[in-house]
């Protein structure tokens, strides 16, 4: 079936899906870094770098390929776990750059002039980008939503399986009497009681009182 056959490509596409926005990361800082001392001007025009519909898409598919198209595949965590990193990683730095797109003013020129946008286009940036960032956020609150399932949730501890009944220490089993240890002298409680002493006077050539006395007649 067509199913079976394309169910071993979910995992490597998922990983491509990855590869592909951890490149454009990739681009997106040397586009804003390339050039330190116009860092403005980055900002200003690499926003859409980081935070975009194909950024977006890329993602959220890389997390559904693993998880819900049909089940969850045995790499299902770690997929979904670095697409919301790399989600939130974007949304961040698109909206570093952003606000510090905003005091971009842009190269000055000889009569004192500013080449640079003015107050409305950096409205219309703003307002333009908000759209972008709310897409790029979608992956990290689906992987925020897929992790809060129970087929993602780690198995739980097993419970440490108790001893039987009879052990030292433990109650016997039901139906035996159970003894009554008393201590004998300090010795070892339930044990025997220890032999009783011979009477007083017995064996130490002492004869008692009308024992022997008939063979004396």
């Amino acid at each position: 079936m067509i199913k079976d056959a394309l169910k071993p490509l979910r995992e490597p596409v998922a990983w491509l899906l990855l590869g592909s926005v951890a490149l454009t990361f990739v681009a997106g800082l040397i586009g804003l870094f390339g050039d330190p001392s116009d860092i403005l001007s980055n900002a200003y025009y690499g926003t859409s770098s980081f935070v975009n519909l194909t950024v977006a898409a890329a993602l959220v598919g890389a997390v559904l390929l693993v998880t819900v198209m049909p089940d969850k595949t045995g790499l299902a965590r770690p997929i979904t776990l670095a697409a919301m990193i790399a989600a939130g990683v974007m949304v961040l730095l698109g909206i570093i750059t952003l606000f510090v797109g905003l005091f971009y003013t842009g190269p000055p020129s000889p009569t004192g002039e500013s080449y640079g946008p003015s107050a409305a286009a950096k409205i219309e940036h703003f307002v333009f980008t908000l759209p972008a960032l709310a897409l790029t956020l979608v992956p990290l609150l689906v992987g925020i939503a897929v992790f809060r399932t129970s087929e993602m949730s780690p198995p739980a501890p097993q419970q440490q399986q108790q001893p039987p009944q009879g052990y030292y220490g433990q109650q016997p089993a039901p139906g035996f009497p159970q003894q009554q240890q008393q201590p004998y002298g300090g010795g070892w409680q339930g044990g025997p009681p220890p032999q009783q002493g011979a009477p007083q006077g017995y064996g130490q050539g002492q004869p008692q009182q009308g024992y022997g006395q008939g063979w004396s007649q």
